[in-house]
């Protein structure tokens, strides 16, 4: 980061708990140290296709302070770009702000997901910011062998957006994992890929129950609210 660029903040939408207030002061004021101006930097909230936050969501997301000092809005999954198609396909189309921007950082939370293997890294960019076209086409190689909970590797649907996500590029992620209270329990930034196969092992340590045999009775939980 530097003086003059522009920089693209992506943070997760209310429909995840990951502790955006938390996790921008400290990469806010790094950015600050390096002469980039409050003026030039843009928090976009990876809204998917869920519904729009409304002002005061997106403050409460942020918090107070940093939403009175930057610009905090909302994706829009019909301002995009055409910026590739990936080998599977996917035409690829990302939210015009960011990919205008100069740097691109992401923050999230890694946690196990049910087709994409794990959230967090370039999913905040693809489907986080893409077009209704890019994440139907994503999301139909769900169906796939090897779309599953805890799998990166040969996993379509985690691979398919990130070749997504390169065509446009994150330059730096932070991303975290989160206890069954909500409260950060491990952290790394860096290197998009880096980081999230990190976070990812740590999570398969933490929280991958093996069973041997089949259950009479499982109980299942999203996780609670926001979910």
């Amino acid at each position: 980061a530097k003086p003059g660029q522009t920089v693209a903040v992506i943070i997760s939408d209310n429909t995840r708990p990951c502790p955006s207030a938390i996790m921008l002061p400290p990469l806010l004021e790094r950015l600050q140290e390096a002469g980039v101006q409050n003026e030039d930097v843009v928090i976009i909230a990876a809204l998917g296709l869920h519904r729009q936050m409304t002002d005061a969501e997106l403050e409460e997301a942020v918090g107070s302070e940093i939403y009175e000092q930057y610009s905090v809005i909302n994706h829009d999954i019909d301002d995009v770009v055409e910026v590739g198609t990936t080998k599977r396909g996917t035409p690829v189309e990302v939210f015009k702000p960011a990919v205008e921007a100069d740097l691109r950082i992401a923050l999230g939370h890694v946690e196990f997901h049910y087709f994409a293997g794990f959230s967090g890294g370039a999913k905040a960019l693809v489907p986080g910011l893409a077009s209704r076209a890019t994440i139907t086409a994503n999301h139909s190689h769900m169906l796939e062998e090897g779309a599953e909970a805890a799998r990166v590797e040969k996993n379509p649907v985690r691979e398919d957006l990130e070749e997504a996500a390169g065509f446009v590029g994150i330059d730096f992620v932070f991303n975290v994992v989160l206890d069954e209270h909500k409260q950060i329990v491990a952290a790394a930034a860096g290197d998009v890929t880096k980081v999230h196969r990190h976070l990812s092992q740590v999570l398969q340590e933490w929280g991958l129950v093996e069973v041997d045999q089949p259950l009479d009775i499982a109980i299942v939980s999203t996780g609670g609210h926001p979910k």
